[in-house]
């Protein structure tokens, strides 16, 4: 919703494909393994989650691909009709 631009600055990369992947996504928010354990639900973290909710959505859900391991368990989820999910 924010930071379009600093986040295009992090990964270099044009908009479509800017975070289109769980990797990509860390890297244009620039979250490293530094930021393992922190407590993404509290204001007082380095980096944390509001909820803000601009628009109605479904979530869709799949096996996850990409990976050999744990393949065949539903553990992606996505906003369905997305142009920025990776297929």
């Amino acid at each position: 919703v924010q930071g379009i631009e600093l986040m295009l600055k992090n990964r270099k990369s044009e908009v479509r494909n800017l975070t289109n992947g769980p990797a990509k996504l860390t890297s244009a928010m620039a979250v490293d393994r530094s930021h393992n354990g922190i407590d993404v639900t509290s204001k007082k973290s380095s980096i944390y989650v509001i909820n803000y909710v601009k628009e109605d959505f479904i979530i869709g859900k799949e096996k996850r691909i990409g990976i050999n391991k744990g393949k065949e368990k539903e553990l992606r989820f996505y906003i369905k009709n997305n142009a920025f999910v990776s297929v």
